[in-house]
């Protein structure tokens, strides 16, 4: 809800679209673009095809849905950061323009780190939780011991 708060203060209060062929209009229409794709995110995922039961394969409908879900998830992402910088060098004051553009990447790189990190630590996780769910319990085994006496 507040990023469509975001970007609806956004398009009525800075007038981006004015002027064509400029830095600021290409910031604009990659920031509208990287919005819709990111506010179309919870609706496709209430679209989104039932997964397969355990042996199925997936349905046409279920892998044109990933493909679909997961590029524009990532296009929008990657579309963000020069959408940002663009948005750096349209600043008034260019005496701050370098400055804010190391800030805007280095928060932008290390964030999209932070969340390859994430991904990854959470997938090891999953996968260590599946492989010790199929693992066949152990049972002791009991073996006869002979006392010599």
């Amino acid at each position: 809800m507040i990023v469509l708060i975001g970007f609806i203060i956004a398009l009525t209060q800075f007038n981006v679209f004015g002027d064509v062929g400029l830095v600021q209009y290409n910031h604009g229409v990659c920031g509208v673009v990287v919005m819709i794709l990111g506010l179309l995110q919870p609706i496709n995922a209430i679209l989104r095809p039932h997964a397969p039961e355990d042996g199925e394969e997936k349905t046409t409908l279920r892998v044109a849905w990933e493909y679909y879900h997961k590029g524009s998830g990532w296009f929008a992402v990657l579309l963000a950061i020069p959408t940002i910088v663009l948005g750096t060098k349209s600043l008034p004051n260019s005496e701050y323009m370098q400055i804010y553009q190391i800030t805007y990447g280095v928060g932008c790189w290390g964030c999209l780190l932070l969340l390859i990190g994430f991904i990854f630590y959470d997938k090891k996780t999953y996968v260590k939780e599946e492989e010790e769910e199929a693992a066949p319990l152990a049972v002791p085994v009991k073996k006869d011991v002979d006392v010599a006496e």
